[in-house]
């Protein structure tokens, strides 16, 4: 399976829709294989970048020094930059839940860096295609489309992923 040229799309109907869904598919999996196999050093969210010329980087949340986690909107960017250096225009973020955006929280001093939000919007990233929306996030400042899967199925096990720390969160926030 391979997309068109994205360079000058912004409509989520013009991306492969079957191709995005199979890859946070496979994210999902990734998450359940890192969690068996050290769930302290990996987290529960996983991302791709996905170029122009169909090749896919995939990550997890990882640990990081000082008790921070690298999110794996991050780990991503830098592993794709690693292997192919820049980003090329028309790539495309894949993430199991909407990338963070606020910077006075609780979960922005455990984070790594900047949010992911300014991360991609610095990387000159058009559009995110996303599993679930993180509802605890309200610092909207993307220069971005975020699109939701329109798969049910998909969008449960990302939610369900997702509330494993996101209720956790959400009650820390309340207190």
């Amino acid at each position: 399976m391979r997309f068109q040229d994205l360079t000058h799309i912004t409509e989520s109907q013009d991306w492969d829709q079957d191709q995005l869904d199979q890859i946070l598919l496979r994210l999902c999996r990734m998450i359940v294989d890192h969690q068996e196999s050290d769930p302290k050093r990996y987290g529960m969210v996983a991302a791709a970048v996905l170029d122009p010329s169909n090749r896919v980087v995939c990550a997890v949340n990882t640990a990081s020094a000082g008790n921070t986690r690298r999110h794996a909107e991050r780990v991503a960017i830098d592993q794709y930059v690693e292997k192919y250096k820049k980003i090329p225009e028309g790539s495309i973020i894949i993430t199991t839940l909407s990338p963070c955006n606020e910077d006075n929280t609780k979960m922005a001093d455990e984070r790594y860096g900047e949010s992911c939000t300014d991360l991609i919007n610095d990387a000159k990233i058009k559009y995110v295609y996303t599993g679930y929306n993180d509802p605890t996030q309200n610092d909207h400042r993307e220069e971005f489309t975020v699109d939701v899967t329109s798969d049910p199925e998909i969008q449960l096990i990302c939610k369900k992923i997702s509330n494993t720390f996101l209720k956790q969160n959400e009650s820390k926030r309340l207190r």
